[in-house]
């Protein structure tokens, strides 16, 4: 009885071991979230429809119930930085961080500070929050830390830009102070566009299909050309020709890039006419 009882305390304390610092990482998914629990109590809580989250074009889209949206890109926080949660006797959940890369989302009358979508845990259900960077996790989940956190569980996948009766239309430009590139698509129109409508690095769908998605850099257009449907038409158009239009350096990039998104394009079944 004595072995017996030996053993199975072996058995245990072996267990035990094995588990201290074997944390469960869980990461955010790509997906459709549809808001949960008493998310009604807040105003960003009734605001919020949905939340899309695409990590192959790394952006995040939040629905709005007045039929808008609002489009963040996001970056993903290092696995070795992601805040634990739920502790138990021999390990916690680590649990992913998508930083928003805005300082401030304001949804209704409410504003996030840094804010980021965290993976909630325990692992089931599939959840993300959204708040305010901070004090994450510890001895509790991923609203610990914060008094302003909405909760949003997996519901289904689907992220793509509506069709446009007129196509697409895209502007670019680089400003001599810093060398970046701005790549901005909008929906197409037949009225002039000025540039300081299209200037502001905020992206947005609104209730009547208006689409504005600002990219830095030509690394993060293939990421925004991935949004639109097949088939569509995109017009890319000289954005020193914006009503308003500042001392632009250069409104297309150089013939390579060009012509790499013209193969991108072509590979995508886009129909893309560069109007230099």
């Amino acid at each position: 009885m004595k072995g017996k009882l030996t053993a199975s305390v072996l058995i245990l304390l072996l267990a035990l071991l094995a588990g201290c610092g074997a944390d469960r990482h869980i990461e955010v998914s790509t997906g459709d979230y549809a808001r949960v629990r008493d998310t009604e109590t807040s105003d960003a809580g009734t605001a919020i429809e949905t939340v899309q989250v695409d990590r192959d074009n790394q952006t995040v889209w939040f629905a709005l119930a007045d039929g808008s949206q609002i489009i963040v890109p996001f970056t993903s926080r290092a696995r070795a930085a992601w805040p634990a949660g739920c502790p138990t006797n021999v390990s916690s959940t680590r649990m992913e961080v998508l930083d928003l890369e805005t300082e401030a989302l304001t949804i209704a009358s409410t504003i996030f500070e840094n804010p980021v979508l965290v993976r909630n845990c325990p692992p089931e259900p599939e959840e993300i929050v959204l708040r305010s960077d901070g004090e994450i996790g510890g001895g509790g989940d991923a609203c610990d830390g914060t008094s302003e956190c909405i909760p949003f569980e997996l519901s289904s996948v689907a992220t793509s830009l509506p069709h446009s009766m007129k196509g697409y239309e895209l502007y670019s430009w680089t400003m001599e102070e810093n060398g970046d590139w701005i790549y901005t698509l909008v929906t197409g129109t037949n009225r002039a566009k000025s540039y300081a409508e299209l200037a502001p690095p905020e992206s947005v769908i609104t209730a009547d299909d208006w689409v504005k998605i600002t990219a830095r850099e030509t690394s993060a257009l293939q990421s925004v050309l991935d949004l639109l449907p097949e088939g569509e038409t995109l017009l890319w158009l000289d954005a020193g020709q914006l009503e308003g239009a500042p001392a632009i350096e250069a409104s297309f990039p150089g013939q390579n890039v060009v012509r790499e998104i013209e193969q991108y394009c072509e590979h995508r079944d886009i129909g893309l006419e560069v109007i230099d």
